[in-house]
């Protein structure tokens, strides 16, 4: 598991994936007929457990690659 020393050294690559999964969020709220989170603040700090996790877990699920 990335320790939060890891986290703060790749922020800029954790921010990137976490707009780009807000992006994806407001898309697919939109297409379903939801209101999408107004901004990213609100979206990031809602879910930053689960935007961690799914940071961590997809970048072990891409080494080596």
């Amino acid at each position: 598991m990335t320790n939060n020393k890891e986290l703060d050294a790749d922020n800029k690559a954790f921010m990137d994936f976490c707009k780009w999964l807000y992006d994806e969020n407001c898309y697919e709220r939109s297409h379903h007929g939801q209101e999408p989170y107004k901004h990213f603040e609100v979206y990031y700090f809602a879910h930053t457990r689960w935007l961690r996790t799914q940071y961590e877990e997809r970048g072990q699920n891409n080494n080596g690659n």
